[in-house]
């Protein structure tokens, strides 16, 4: 089976979506914690970059639920991991 090697920077940008309890309870009989589930975004090597992209991100999400009258129901957060990180992905393509 074929792999490849994903890099992720040291600041990450993460989103959490807030969902239907129907969604939630669904999560948890796989053995999911909803309410713990963040997911990447974006990586970057320096701070100042992942907090402008948060921010930018922020100001996207804000746009298009006024446009469509909808309400947001995305968090975001800038973390450090530490260091960079490659992951030996497989290829499932």
């Amino acid at each position: 089976m074929e792999t490849y090697t994903e890099t992720v920077y040291r600041y990450v940008v993460e989103y959490h979506e807030e969902l239907p309890e129907q969604h939630k309870a669904e999560m948890r009989l796989n053995g999911i914690d909803p309410d713990e589930r963040w997911c990447l975004k974006w990586s970057f090597l320096t701070l100042e970059d992942a907090n402008a992209q948060m921010e930018s991100d922020i100001e996207l999400d804000k746009e298009i639920c006024k446009k469509f009258d909808i309400e947001s129901h995305t968090t975001y957060r800038v973390r450090d991991l530490g260091e960079t990180k490659h992951i030996e992905r497989t290829a499932w393509i």
